[in-house]
């Protein structure tokens, strides 16, 4: 069988089994005691100026929703690794203030539970004046065909944060001296992973990416899974074993099959996700 087919087949049954499950909310992000690391991507120009300023100014427009995302692989998945199209050539990597992005957090509502803006009669259970929305989306791993799946595939039981910022939250997030401690350029990290992953170098295509950690929920936030006990003691043992000599690199992926999986998965052992359990058409059992 072609390893890009390989690739689709096992793609497909992996969105099916995200799509049919739950999956865990838990955040994954690159954060210190005071910021947390969000990506988005935008084109030369609004790049630019955020970059300059130090914030978001014209020929961004605040009157527009704008999503953020903490997973470093699916805002290159989203882009294309900054290849996809002229809007989303150049990648930002936004640090907020963790106190701001913890505020955001206690404010989201599931996107589900929104009804459109344009409505006056919010389903049940449903607030429409929200101005940040959550949705989480299968996570992505490296390695997969090119095209639509930018060289990732989807992780069926892994939910990746998805924030969606509208009315006064993208002002407040545009603002001087409000949400953003910094503004960081990092399209050329991303092209560089993209073309580790094009050369079939999956494990130093995942060298170049930071390490993202489980992000610690706070109180008053329901949009996310908080930490059980269990999880959050195996997550001490892990790093007790880094302080005793084991590698970045090894805590942050290890192999499965042909994939690569970053982070920690929630009450699962470590960077391990089982592969989907494929059979082969009769065509294809001709051929492999």
């Amino acid at each position: 069988m072609e390893v890009h087919e390989t690739f689709e087949l096992q793609g497909q049954v992996a969105l099916a089994s995200a799509n049919s499950s739950g999956g865990t909310r838990e955040i994954r992000a690159v954060f210190t005691d005071t910021t947390v690391r969000v990506y988005q991507a935008y084109n030369a120009e609004i790049a630019d100026a955020a970059v300059q300023a130090q914030r978001f100014v014209p020929p961004w427009k605040p009157g527009r929703m704008t999503w953020i995302k903490p997973s470093a692989i699916w805002m290159g998945y989203r882009c294309g690794w900054a290849a996809k199209d002229k809007n989303q050539a150049r990648v930002l990597a936004v640090d907020l203030h963790r106190h701001a992005f913890d505020g955001l957090l206690r404010e989201a509502v599931v996107a589900s539970h929104q009804a459109p803006r344009e409505e006056r009669v919010a389903p049940a259970g449903a607030d429409h004046s929200a101005d940040v929305i959550v949705q989480w989306d299968p996570e992505r791993a490296l390695g997969g065909p090119d095209g639509k799946d930018a060289l990732t595939h989807p992780l069926p039981a892994q939910r990746s944060l998805q924030m969606g910022l509208r009315g006064d939250a993208t002002h407040r997030y545009a603002a001087e001296g409000g949400l953003i401690a910094r503004i960081t350029d990092v399209t050329e990290l991303f092209t560089a992973v993209r073309a580790q992953l094009a050369a079939g170098s999956i494990e130093a295509a995942l060298a170049l990416l930071p390490t993202e950690r489980p992000y610690p929920v706070p109180g008053g936030c329901t949009v996310a899974d908080r930490e059980d006990e269990a999880t959050a003691a195996a997550r001490a043992q892990a790093a007790s074993s880094a302080a005793d000599g084991q590698s970045g690199s090894e805590l942050r992926s290890l192999k499965a099959g042909p994939y690569y999986t970053p982070g920690y998965t929630h009450d699962r052992a470590p960077h391990r996700v089982p592969l989907p359990a494929l059979r082969p058409t009769a065509a294809c059992a001709e051929q492999c």
